[in-house]
C-alpha cells in the first residue's frame, strides 16, 4: 500500500495556488487572452473532481432523442458520438477544441479514466467513447452490488468522459454534449438529473437541439432549459433537420421562430456587443445522404438557408452559430471569472485543512503500523478496565443466572421409560441435549456481550482520530481509501 492521497492532495493545492494567481491576471486583460482562459479552464476541468465544488464555465449541449443532436456535434467538433439505440451515451462527455491551421487531418485523444489527466491518441471517438463508458458503468454497477450487464445498461454515471480535438477545422471551444433526453425507460430520471445538474449553473450557456418541425411546446429540452433561465438569459436555440417539414405551416412557423429570434423579443436580450442569443438553423445532412463535412458544405448549407427557406444570413448554419459562439464563451469566462476564483480559494483551504489532518508528508506503511501500536499500547490498561466493566461482570452476572434453571428436573427430564433401551445408557443422549439447551440461554447473552466489546474496543481506537502528534488515523484512512482505488 502506498499512501499516495495526502501527496495527490498537496499537489492539488499548488496547481490550484496556480489558477488563482493565473485567474487574477486574466481579469485584466482583454479578449485577445481568450486562448488562455480556455487552456486554463481547461487545466481546472483536468484536475478537479465531479465532487469538488467548482463550477465552471461550459457550454451544454441538450436534446430530446433523434433531435439531431448528435449530428449537430460532430459538426461543431468534429467527434462521432455513439448514435445507434443502446449506444446512446449515458455519461456527459467534455469535448475540447483546439484549432491549428498546420495539421492536414484531425487528432484526437480521450482521457485515460484511470489517470485522469492523461491523454492517449485513438483513431475512433466512437468506439472510444462507447469503451470507456462502458468501463465507468461496470465500475458503478460494482460499486452498487449489481452484475454488469451491458445490453440491459439502466446506470447513469456522473463522471464525464474528455476527449480533445486538435483539428484546422474546429473553433477553440470546450462543448460538453449531456446524453439525449428520454420519454421512457429505466434511465430517464437518471438522465435528467444529470442534465439538470449542469445547466441550473449559471456558468452554463445551454445549447437546445430540436427539430425544426417540432413544437415548442412538445420538446422536453426546452422545458427544461427554461425551468433554469426563465428569460433565455443563457439558452441558444438550435433548429436541426430545417430540410426535413411536414407541411407549410410547419415550415414557416419554424422561419419564424428564426426571424423573431433576431430581435429583441419577449425574454430575449444581447448580452454582449451586437450579438444576442437567437436561434440558429442547421441542415446536417446533405443531398447525398451523408454527414456535411468541410467548408463547401458549409457553404452550401447557408445558401440553400438563405435561399429556399428565408433564413437570415446572421442565423443560418453551422459555420455562422461557430462565429458566434467563440464570442460568446469568451465573454462567459470573462464574466465568472470572479466566481471561479472564489470557488477556487475555498477549495484551496479545504484543501490545506485536509493537509493538516492527513499530514504532509507520506509516512511507509510500517510506519503507520508502528505509530499506530504505540498509540494503542497506551490504552491498554484503559481498556482493559473498560471492557471488565461495561462486557465481562454483566455476563458474568447473567450467565449465573441462569444456574436456577439447572436442577434436578432439569437434568433428568431427558431421561425416558423405554422397554428396549435401558435407562443406564440414556446418558449421553440427555447430557447433550441438557447442553443444547444452556446454548440456547446463553447464546443471547453472548451475543450483547459481543455487541457491547465491540463498542467499546471501537471507541477505545478513536484516540487514533484524535492523536495531535502523529494524526495516525488520517494516514491510515488515507492509505486505506488509496488502497481501496
Amino acid at each position: 500500500m502506498q499512501p499516495k492521497l495526502s501527496e495527490a492532495i498537496f499537489t492539488l493545492g499548488r496547481s490550484i495556488k496556480s489558477f488563482i494567481t493565473l485567474a487574477s491576471s486574466i481579469m485584466i486583460v482583454s479578449n485577445s487572452d481568450y486562448l488562455r482562459q480556455l487552456e486554463i479552464v481547461r487545466k481546472i476541468r483536468d484536475t478537479i473532481k465531479a465532487t469538488d465544488e467548482i463550477n465552471l464555465p461550459q457550454i451544454c449541449v441538450i436534446g430530446d432523442q433523434s433531435s439531431g443532436k448528435s449530428s449537430f456535434l460532430s459538426r461543431l467538433t468534429g467527434v462521432r458520438f455513439p448514435t445507434a439505440g443502446k449506444m446512446c451515451t449515458k455519461a456527459a462527455v467534455v469535448v475540447t477544441c483546439s484549432r491549428d491551421p498546420s495539421l492536414t487531418k484531425p487528432k484526437y485523444e480521450i482521457e485515460d479514466w484511470m489517470n485522469p489527466g492523461k491523454y492517449n491518441e485513438i483513431s475512433s471517438t466512437e468506439k472510444a467513447i462507447q469503451d470507456t463508458q462502458n468501463k465507468l458503468l461496470k465500475k458503478m454497477s460494482g460499486r452498487n452490488g449489481k452484475k454488469w450487464n451491458q445490453d440491459e445498461n439502466c446506470i447513469v454515471t456522473d463522471q464525464s468522459i474528455k476527449l480533445r480535438v486538435t483539428s484546422p477545422d474546429v473553433i477553440d471551444i470546450i462543448i460538453v454534449d449531456l446524453p439525449g433526453i428520454q420519454h421512457a425507460g429505466p434511465t430517464v430520471n437518471s438522465i435528467l438529473t444529470l442534465i439538470e445538474s449542469n445547466i441550473e449553473k449559471p456558468e452554463t450557456l445551454n445549447l437546445i437541439v430540436s427539430e425544426a418541425k417540432q413544437d415548442a411546446e412538445l420538446t422536453k429540452a426546452i422545458e427544461i432549459a427554461e425551468k433554469y433561465d426563465p428569460d433565455h438569459s443563457r439558452t441558444i436555440r438550435v433548429l436541426s433537420k430545417f430540410d426535413n417539414f411536414d407541411t407549410d405551416e410547419t415550415r414557416l412557423r419554424a422561419v419564424k421562430i428564426i426571424q423573431d429570434g433576431l430581435l429583441r423579443g419577449p425574454g430575449r436580450r444581447e448580452i454582449t456587443g451586437n450579438l444576442n442569443l437567437g436561434p440558429h438553423a442547421i441542415i446536417s445532412i446533405g443531398d447525398n445522404g451523408k454527414l456535411r463535412t468541410g467548408k463547401l458544405d458549409d457553404d452550401k448549407e447557408r445558401k440553400q438557408l438563405v435561399n429556399e427557406y428565408k433564413v437570415p444570413g446572421d442565423r443560418a448554419g453551422i459555420m455562422t452559430l461557430k462565429d458566434h459562439l467563440q464570442p460568446l464563451f469568451a465573454r462567459l469566462i470573462k464574466e465568472n471569472l470572479p466566481v471561479l476564483k472564489q470557488n477556487v480559494s475555498a477549495n484551496l483551504n479545504k484543501t490545506e485543512h485536509t493537509l493538516e489532518k492527513v499530514g504532509r508528508e507520506p509516512l511507509s506503511p510500517n510506519d503507520i503500523v508502528n505509530r499506530c501500536y504505540q498509540v494503542l499500547k497506551e490504552k491498554v490498561e484503559e481498556l482493559e478496565k473498560a471492557l471488565t466493566k461495561s462486557c465481562f461482570l454483566p455476563m458474568r452476572d447473567e450467565i449465573n443466572a441462569t444456574k436456577e434453571k439447572v436442577t434436578f428436573e432439569f437434568a433428568t427430564s431427558g431421561f425416558e421409560t423405554n422397554s428396549f433401551h435401558c435407562v443406564l445408557f440414556q446418558g449421553q443422549r440427555t447430557f447433550e441435549e441438557a447442553v443444547k439447551t444452556i446454548q440456547e440461554l446463553w447464546e443471547p447473552i453472548l451475543v450483547e456481550f459481543i455487541k457491547k466489546a465491540t463498542e467499546v474496543v471501537f471507541e477505545s481506537t478513536q484516540c487514533l482520530r484524535t492523536d495531535a502528534s502523529t494524526n495516525v488515523y488520517g494516514r491510515l484512512i488515507s492509505t486505506i481509501q488509496v488502497e481501496r482505488k
